[in-house]
């Protein structure tokens, strides 16, 4: 477990900062992207600050909540645009949902004593890597559509 204490800030490495190196240049998925961002940060400063497991909860569920709307509204774009990989990267998508909700019931019973190192690098990777390795993969043939 990471040593968290009540009312301290987190260390700059927990918080994710927004940067090019994550948009993908499609400003609607950049905009969930940065809600996302968002979600995150207050997932982990929740945990970090032992809040407990109903605050983590809230937050973990609103972050479910809208991962999935972008998923949805991602996978739209794809389908709409002619996209010949879009039924890939939906699965994509069901794998790292299906992740996040095993991650997220393990930070809810970690909460209040700490977030192991595995939930921390999970949801501090899951955004940085889907982006990177694959929304990269269909941003130029949607700036073509």
């Amino acid at each position: 477990m990471l040593n968290m204490s009540l009312n301290a800030p987190p260390p700059d490495e927990i918080i994710i900062r927004w940067s090019n190196d994550l948009s993908v240049g499609i400003p609607s998925l950049d905009e969930d992207h940065k809600i996302l961002v968002d979600l995150l940060n207050s997932t982990l400063v929740a945990c970090y600050a032992g809040f407990g497991d109903e605050h983590v909860s809230l937050i973990l569920d609103e972050l479910f909540r809208y991962t999935e709307i972008h998923f949805d509204r991602e996978i739209a774009l794809l389908t709409v645009s002619g996209y010949p990989d879009w039924e890939r990267h939906k699965r994509e998508h069901d794998q790292l949902y299906a992740r996040l909700q095993a991650i997220a019931r393990q930070a809810r019973g970690e909460a209040p004593q700490g977030l192991s190192r595995e939930v921390l690098s999970f949801l501090r990777a899951w955004l940085f890597d889907h982006i990177q390795r694959h929304d990269r993969q269909y941003v130029e043939h949607l700036r073509q559509a």
